[in-house]
């Protein structure tokens, strides 16, 4: 995510005359869309971009309550940036945080970029949310209530398996055709005459509100590209814009002993038909190496996770032999509007429906959203019932009173219909700071006081298919 962030604040023509200043000062790694899970008391390496005399390094964390120093233990300009290893204090509390780094050259912040936990855990859930299609009527909202319910269920992280948008790949098209490649007609006289700006004018609208709704989302989010998104088999600017607006169209990360690898398989579908009838049997040569030497460096995790846009469970390319030579355990994708599973062998298949338009093709009628649930190292479950993922908006909440910090006592009832219960739900309840409370339908998590309020962090057991209430009021 190179300039996701500097679209909230500067306009869409500052940011393509800043292309330079984005340069010299950026934080590389961590970033929103592919964020670091980092234990109290652990080292974390964060990669800078700013110039080789720039002195007197900060790294701080911040929330919108808070901020915390991190202890720089070294730095050093390496391969044209500044590698900083810091080390998480012991003593700050369990959240998701921006990271800001300051120089003596200039600063920059990450929304979203590390989240700080006590430890990583055998038992634990992640949530799979593909297709979000923003753009299309409607979208936005539906996304934006199905951010409430990942919030209170909690989950160590989420997946997020392309089509971000419903029509960046329009770009990859008018790249392609000032490239002088073949299009479809319709697109050559549409696109022919435009500057780049304008071209790229909506698909960067698109991706501001994407990233606006996700700041909402408390949990660490892993982000690949889709179809919709970046299309195109020999389109190299295509994907320097993604990377630009996103950031690496693949790579892994680890959650303790759990190895989990983001791929980029847009490049199997074709750019120039309307409705992408050709496939192509393979993913680019330079990510097919990447692939297999990161799966010979993580034989030993405990459990191996593959997540990517277009389903490849019935194709025979090289993507997939890797996938079962090395024993993937789980490959999770989208694209088709459908839920499918397919667990004969290794991997097991995942095919989650969009959370915003669900197939017409099959009569599947839900939105939904995937939780896939790890209980003492095993993979436990992945399905709502039968192959389908969980429906969206069949879990409810609101507070009453607000929940802004100015009420000694709040409220928040609770509307399951799902018959699934969660046991490991959360809610944050911001009060005064100058008294203290108890709670009750829950247990406290922890306290943390800041300048204006104390925030409390309530665990909650949501029965399936039932209302409750969860009261926290002063002493």
């Amino acid at each position: 995510m190179k300039y996701l962030k500097k679209l909230i604040i500067y306009a869409v023509f500052i940011l393509f005359q800043s292309c330079s200043y984005a340069y010299s000062c950026e934080i590389i790694s961590p970033t929103f869309a592919i964020p670091s899970i980092v234990k109290k008391g652990n080292t974390l390496n964060i990669i800078f971009s700013a110039k080789q005399t720039a002195l007197d390094f900060k790294a701080i964390l911040l929330t919108e309550h808070s901020k915390k120093p991190l202890l720089i233990n070294s730095t050093k300009f390496e391969d044209n940036n500044w590698q900083i290893n810091t080390t998480i204090p012991k003593d700050v509390p369990i959240e998701l945080y921006d990271l800001k780094i300051e120089c003596s050259e200039c600063s920059d912040i990450e929304e979203r970029s590390i989240k700080i936990v006590e430890d990583y855990k055998d038992t634990f859930v992640f949530v799979h949310v593909t297709d979000t299609h923003i753009g299309v009527k409607g979208n936005e909202e539906v996304l934006a209530k199905v951010i409430e319910e990942i919030n209170l269920i909690n989950p160590e992280f989420v997946l997020i398996t392309g089509d971000i948008t419903s029509d960046c790949e329009n770009v990859g098209r008018a790249l392609m055709l000032k490239e002088g490649k073949k299009v479809s007609p319709y697109y050559t006289e549409k696109y022919k005459d435009l500057p780049d700006e304008k071209i790229k004018g909506s698909c960067i609208n698109k991706y501001k509100i994407f990233l606006e709704l996700l700041l909402k989302l408390r949990v660490p989010t892993y982000v690949i590209p889709g179809n919709h998104d970046m299309c195109g088999i020999y389109c190299e600017p295509c994907k320097e814009f993604y990377e630009e607006m996103i950031g690496k169209r693949y790579y892994s990360f680890d959650y303790g002993s759990y190895h989990f690898i983001g791929c980029d398989n847009s490049d199997m579908m074709e750019a120039a038909p309307i409705y992408y009838p050709n496939f192509k049997d393979e993913l680019d040569d330079k990510q097919l190496i990447w692939l297999e030497e990161d799966l010979k460096k993580n034989l030993d995790k405990k459990l191996k996770f593959a997540f990517f846009h277009l389903p490849i469970y019935e194709k025979r390319c090289k993507f997939r032999e890797l996938l079962e030579k090395y024993n993937v355990d789980m490959a999770l994708a989208g694209h088709w509007h459908f839920d499918m599973i397919d667990n004969k062998g290794k991997p097991i298949w995942i095919l989650t429906t969009s959370i915003t338009a669900p197939s017409q093709v099959i009569g599947q009628q839900h939105r939904g959203y995937r939780i896939i649930k790890i209980k003492e190292g095993k993979i436990a479950s992945y399905s709502y019932y039968g192959e389908y993922s969980i429906p969206y908006n069949e879990l409810n909440y609101e507070f009453e009173p607000a929940n802004d910090g100015k009420n000694y006592e709040v409220a928040c009832r609770i509307k399951n219909e799902l018959e699934q219960g969660f046991d490991n739900a959360q809610l944050k309840f911001i009060m005064p700071k100058d008294a203290d409370y108890e709670i009750m339908n829950g247990e406290l998590i922890q306290e943390v006081v800041t300048k204006n309020f104390k925030l409390i962090y309530v665990n909650i057991n949501i029965p399936e298919e039932e209302e409750i209430e969860v009261i926290v009021r002063k002493r």
